[in-house]
């Protein structure tokens, strides 16, 4: 995540949402959100997080579209998944 934010040229700070990859098992979604707490700090808690594919499944090659899709129309509209 570290270096995603950097490739992209923002700061922490920019970052006002977070889509997971929260695959909604036990072990994925304790690691993820122990990383994203430690990048974050006490702002982890007050940053929007959502995960499509826990409601869609992982449909292998197309999960990646799907999900660009759904981020992109969050974003779009102003509305965050509820997941």
């Amino acid at each position: 995540m570290e270096k995603a934010i950097r490739h992209a040229g923002v700061q922490k700070e920019d970052i006002g949402y977070i889509k997971a990859n929260g695959t909604s098992t036990e072990v994925n979604d304790r690691y993820e959100t122990a990383a994203i707490k430690r990048l974050f700090g006490k702002r982890a808690y007050e940053i929007p997080i959502s995960s499509p594919k826990s409601m869609l499944g992982h449909c292998m090659g197309a999960a990646s579209a799907i999900e660009l899709a759904v981020t992109a129309l969050a974003l779009s509209n102003g509305v965050i998944p509820p997941t």
